[in-house]
């Protein structure tokens, strides 16, 4: 089912807007029983088979590969290597093509690469690969100021310097 309404700000976007809703974070349920990764499947091609080891290892690390999570990982991991083999055929051959008469249009694989690169965009934040998502599930690893006060004023101040 997806998800209503706006994507939620991140704990650390709030604080640095000084929002009331940055002391109002809800810690996550925690994910179902953590598995270990195995190997790739069989089937997969050996570009998926990398992404498959890359991406699942950090999974791993952050908690988040559950046994459901595999079947997404494995989709993933297959759209991710069709998207790169498409950019590397446009990287080569260039995005236009050009007909008999000598007219330009767009290369059937700039229209694949665009679709897959929003379904992987989907399968990211549904893995919790991107940012957002990672905030969202708890988990990011990003840097924090040490006075969170004091790089709080100075944002604010940079957005309200010309009103006093």
């Amino acid at each position: 089912m997806a998800k209503r309404g706006r994507r939620p700000a991140g704990q650390g976007v709030l604080t640095l807007r000084g929002s009331w809703r940055a002391q109002q974070h809800e810690e996550p349920a925690p994910p179902e029983a953590v598995v270990v990764l195995g190997p790739p499947p069989a089937w997969l091609s050996l570009p998926a088979k990398k992404h498959w080891k890359r991406c699942g290892g950090a999974l791993q690390e952050l908690g988040l590969l559950t046994p459901l999570t595999t079947e997404l990982l494995t989709r993933y991991c297959v759209t991710r290597a069709r998207w790169q083999t498409a950019q590397d055929y446009l990287q080569q051959w260039g995005s236009l093509c050009r007909t008999h008469t000598g007219y330009e249009y767009a290369h059937p694989y700039v229209k694949l690469a665009k679709e897959l690169g929003a379904e992987l965009l989907r399968l990211e934040q549904e893995l919790g690969i991107t940012v957002g998502a990672q905030q969202a599930l708890g988990v990011w690893r990003g840097s924090k100021p040490d006075d969170e006060t004091a790089t709080t004023q100075h944002e604010k101040e940079r957005f309200f310097k010309g009103l006093r």
